[in-house]
């Protein structure tokens, strides 16, 4: 009797070439439309009409498109490449090491759940106020976060890429250009907001930490 083989997910750059062949056929199905725009050249959101016909992207134009879209997102791969340059020259050094594992020896009465709470609040408030795309580059950090907890993956980026994620989209500080882009104050509601991150951020930990919970039982 033969075994079945095990599911393996595709690899990252064929996930990426799936993902714009379904867009480009998505431009032969759905019908194209446009928002208008006033006298400001801004998009005005009530006002959509149907263009009447097709305008399709073959996958070869959507090929050629990526080369202007990297021009366009020059700036976040820069700042991303350099960010994770940076943090492993800083676990090169072992400093991390070292405070976290100051770290766990202070709070190893009190549990994981204490370290775990606190390191998604940095990771929160940092995405909700002056986070970028960059912070993909501290993932590294949470593997060495996990590791250290005897943890495993999925917890290194519920402490990290989660939690900084809530913040960056949820923080107070991070919604002034689409404010802005909507004709709305920048940074009006900021306490309302604020208060909107950390009720979402308390659910995170409580998230993370139930997960903790069940693989310490069941490892």
């Amino acid at each position: 009797m033969e075994k079945k083989k095990a599911f393996k997910m595709p690899h990252l750059l064929w996930i990426m070439f799936g993902i714009i062949l379904v867009s480009c056929l998505a431009t032969y199905l759905i019908p194209a439309g446009q928002f208008a725009t006033n006298e400001a050249g801004e998009i005005m959101g009530t006002e959509f009409e149907f263009l009447g016909h097709q305008t399709p992207v073959n996958p070869w134009d959507a090929l050629m498109l990526m080369k202007s879209g990297m021009v366009g997102a020059a700036t976040i791969m820069f700042v991303v490449m350099v960010s994770g340059a940076n943090i492993n020259v800083v676990l090169e050094t072992g400093v991390m090491d070292d405070l976290m594992n100051w770290g766990v020896y202070k709070l190893k009465d009190k549990g994981a759940g204490i370290l775990i709470a606190m390191m998604m609040i940095l990771m929160a408030y940092l995405g909700g106020f002056g986070g970028t795309d960059a912070l993909i580059a501290v993932v590294p950090i949470g593997v060495l976060f996990a590791k250290k907890l005897k943890l495993d993956p999925i917890c290194a980026l519920g402490v990290t890429t989660f939690a900084s994620l809530i913040g960056f989209g949820t923080g107070p500080a991070q919604q002034a250009t689409t404010q802005m882009l909507m004709g709305v104050i920048p940074y009006s509601a900021f306490f309302t907001r604020l208060v909107i991150m950390n009720f979402f951020l308390a659910v995170a930990i409580f998230m993370v930490l139930r997960y903790v919970k069940k693989i310490q039982k069941n490892p």
